[in-house]
């Protein structure tokens, strides 16, 4: 019997969560490391991204409520948001 390592899918380095759909297979093509997170995250958790650094794109979905001004009514539904991210073999820490 042969035992495989488990896939463990990519995640946000500073809140923790995995990503979900297709950018799971974007991340996982770009690299075998599974810790990704924005430049400002990174920023903030006190790494910087490395010169010549290309990230990768991402898209999320946020719930949004529209609401018309003359009837009162709202309407919920989704807004995609698209980010960069950089891998964790992308930054290193600030001097």
């Amino acid at each position: 019997m042969s035992t495989t390592k488990a896939a463990v899918a990519p995640y946000n380095s500073k809140t923790g969560k995995a990503y979900q759909g297709k950018n799971i297979n974007a991340l996982m093509q770009a690299s075998d490391c599974r810790e990704w997170a924005t430049f400002l995250q990174w920023n903030d958790k006190g790494y910087k991204v490395k010169k010549g650094s290309k990230g990768t794109g991402i898209r999320t979905f946020v719930a949004t409520i529209k609401k018309d001004k003359k009837t009162g009514e709202s309407e919920s539904g989704y807004t995609p948001r698209y980010y960069t991210v950089f891998n964790r073999d992308q930054v290193e820490k600030k001097s």
